[in-house]
């Protein structure tokens, strides 16, 4: 089953901050936000009109939200620049898009710091303009700030930069799989290796299905 994920995670004690802070951005829309602080078993890996709240991890809240916040994607570049910037922090928003890409972008105060996709080629024409310049001018500076990351999480570079290095064409059409890691449930080739890179910074994204899922602390709805 193809699986879209969009994962928020921002660098914050308290989780009311990164709630009123988006509430505040999404105001300039008419959208209000509207909490359900209930524990839910089930959730969307993919919802449409809410965003769930997930327990805390290292000093990171945790958030399933919508595909780009149901924004148009320069709108939701400028929500994660807005929300690192009023909160004086770093946020980070993983994306897992119809099991095939996987992406990141890193804020630090209000700026653009970091960004990855795992097949930039691809993407070019969908990306923000402050991103696709990346790629157009020079393909490398999508490919991931191992050391940023090893500094930010306290993971070696060494366990992070088998994930941030694009495979080649050649490697994409071998039989053999490739891992970052020989105890990585997913191949480089399959994008839901975000989850195992995810598991590896601290953070990992929640579980939707299965004997694994991780239930939400709260639903906040879009109103």
């Amino acid at each position: 089953m193809a699986l879209t994920m969009q994962y928020l995670i921002v660098r914050t004690k308290d989780h009311t901050e990164v709630v009123n802070s988006l509430e505040r951005f999404l105001q300039r829309y008419e959208i209000d936000i509207e909490p359900n602080e209930e524990t839910l078993y089930e959730w969307e890996p993919d919802p449409q009109d809410r965003f769930y709240r997930f327990a805390s991890l290292n000093g990171w809240q945790r958030f399933i939200i919508p595909h780009a916040l149901d924004l148009e994607s320069e709108e939701f570049f400028e929500a994660l620049r807005y929300l690192s910037q009023d909160l004086e922090t770093v946020v980070m928003n993983f994306s897992l898009q119809e099991s095939e890409l996987w992406s990141y972008m890193l804020f630090r105060d209000g700026a653009l710091h970091d960004a990855y996709i795992n097949d930039p080629e691809e993407v070019l024409a969908t990306m923000p303009p402050e991103l696709a310049e990346l790629v157009e001018g020079d393909i490398t500076e999508f490919y991931g700030e191992v050391y940023l990351l090893s500094e930010l999480f306290g993971v070696s570079a060494e366990v992070i930069e088998p994930y941030l290095v694009p495979l080649t064409d050649e490697e994409r059409g071998m039989d053999v799989e490739i891992y970052a890691h020989e105890d990585d449930e997913h191949p480089l080739n399959d994008a839901h290796v975000v989850f195992d890179f995810t598991r590896r910074l601290g953070v990992p994204i929640p579980r939707p299905y299965g004997a694994e899922r991780e239930p939400a602390l709260a639903e906040y709805i879009f109103l």
